[in-house]
C-alpha cells in the first residue's frame, strides 16, 4: 500500500515538472502623442523625435530628425529654375538643394535637451529632443565662419602656380559643400547676410578661373614611346593649356616624362609592366611635384599591343586618381560638424 502511494506521488511530481509554463509576454506601451504628432519648431526651439533599440540610439535618431527637418524646409522653399544665367546666388541655391540631405546629415547637435523618453518594450525606445534655436544658430555660424576665415587668411603670394590653383580649387569645393549650412542659417536667422557669403564664394571661383587659365604645361617626353605622353597630355588638356613651345613664362610648368618598360612572356601571353615617371618643374627649374604610375598590359600578339592595353586598361588619360597632380589643401569634408 505504501509503495502504491509513493508511486502515485512521484507520478504527480514528474507530471507537474513536465507541464509547459505559460509564456509571459512583455508589456508594450502605446506610442506617446508627442511621437505620433511631434511638436513643430518654434521661435525658441527646434524639435526632433526618434526611435531605437536603446535610449542612446533613439536620442541620436531624434537629433538626426531635428536636423533633417531643416533640410526638408529648405527643399520645400520656393523653387528656383536650374539656370546659371539667373545669377550665381540662385545657381548655388539650386545646386545645394539637390544635395541638401547628405549635407545636412553631417551636422551633429551637441547642445540639446531630452524632453521625454518612453520605453515601448524591452528593446524599443522613443525619444523627444529639442535644441535652443538661438544657440544652434550661433554654433552653426561659428563653424561656418571658422572655415571661411581659414580661406581668407591664407597667404597665396609665395605659392607656385599649381599649388595656388589647388588652393582655390579646394576652397571652391569646400565653400560649395558649406552652402547648405548657409541656407539653414538663412532659414533660422532673419538677420543673416547670405549675400555677403555668396559674394565671397563668387570671388574664390573667379580666382580659381583666373589661375586655371593662366597655367600651361610643356611636356618633355623622354619615354620610349609616345603613348604615355599622349595620354598625359589628354588628361592635362581637360584642365590646362598645352604649350607647343618652351618659354620662360612663370606660369608655364614643364612636365618631364620617362618610363621603364619590362616584358615577360608566360604561356604565349605577353605581359608588360611600365613605370611612368612625371616630374613637374617651375620656371626656375625647381621640382614642385613628382608622380610615378605603374601600369600593366597584356597581349597575345605583340609588345606594341601590350603597351596599348596598359594605356587603355588603366584609363590614364581620364582617371584623375592615377596622375593626382592636384594638391589637397584641406581635410576631408566628410568630417562631421558638432554644434
Amino acid at each position: 500500500m505504501i509503495k502504491l502511494i509513493m508511486t502515485f506521488v512521484l507520478l504527480l511530481f514528474f507530471n507537474a515538472c513536465s507541464t509547459t509554463q505559460p509564456e509571459v509576454k512583455p508589456t508594450e506601451t502605446k506610442l506617446p502623442k508627442w511621437y505620433l504628432t511631434p511638436p513643430i519648431n518654434s521661435s525658441m526651439f527646434l524639435y526632433g523625435v526618434g526611435n531605437g533599440e536603446t535610449k542612446e540610439l533613439s536620442t541620436q535618431n531624434a537629433l538626426n530628425n531635428l536636423v533633417s527637418k531643416l533640410g526638408i524646409s529648405i527643399e520645400s522653399s520656393s523653387t528656383i529654375t536650374k539656370n546659371i544665367d539667373k545669377g550665381f546666388r540662385e545657381y548655388m541655391i539650386t545646386k545645394s538643394k539637390l544635395n541638401i540631405k547628405s549635407s545636412v546629415d553631417k551636422i551633429r547637435v551637441s547642445n540639446y535637451e531630452v524632453v521625454d523618453t518612453k520605453k515601448l518594450k524591452y528593446n524599443s525606445f522613443v525619444t523627444l529632443v529639442r535644441s535652443d534655436k538661438k544657440s544652434f544658430t550661433v554654433s552653426l555660424k561659428h563653424s561656418v565662419d571658422n572655415t571661411i576665415d581659414k580661406i581668407k587668411n591664407r597667404d597665396t603670394s609665395s605659392l607656385d602656380p599649381l599649388k595656388k590653383y589647388s588652393f582655390y580649387k579646394d576652397s571652391s569645393q569646400t565653400l560649395s559643400a558649406l552652402f547648405p549650412k548657409l541656407l539653414i542659417l538663412n532659414l533660422l536667422d532673419d538677420e543673416f547676410d547670405l549675400d555677403s557669403y555668396v559674394a565671397f564664394m563668387k570671388e574664390i571661383n573667379q580666382k580659381l578661373h583666373v589661375e586655371k587659365n593662366s597655367i600651361s604645361f610643356f611636356v618633355i617626353n623622354n619615354s620610349k614611346t609616345e603613348l604615355f605622353a599622349d595620354a598625359f597630355k589628354a588628361y592635362i588638356s581637360k584642365s590646362f593649356h598645352i604649350s607647343e613651345k618652351k618659354t620662360d613664362d612663370k606660369n608655364q610648368l614643364k612636365a618631364y616624362m620617362s618610363d621603364k618598360v619590362t616584358y615577360n612572356n608566360t604561356h604565349g601571353i605577353i605581359i608588360v609592366n611600365v613605370l611612368v615617371t612625371v616630374i613637374i618643374k617651375d620656371y626656375k627649374n625647381s621640382t614642385i611635384k613628382t608622380k610615378q604610375v605603374s601600369l600593366n598590359g597584356y597581349s597575345v600578339s605583340s609588345k606594341e599591343d601590350a603597351l596599348k592595353d596598359s594605356v587603355i586598361k588603366n584609363k590614364i588619360s581620364k582617371d584623375e586618381e592615377i596622375w593626382q597632380l592636384h594638391y589637397t589643401c584641406y581635410k576631408s569634408s566628410a568630417v562631421k560638424d558638432k554644434l
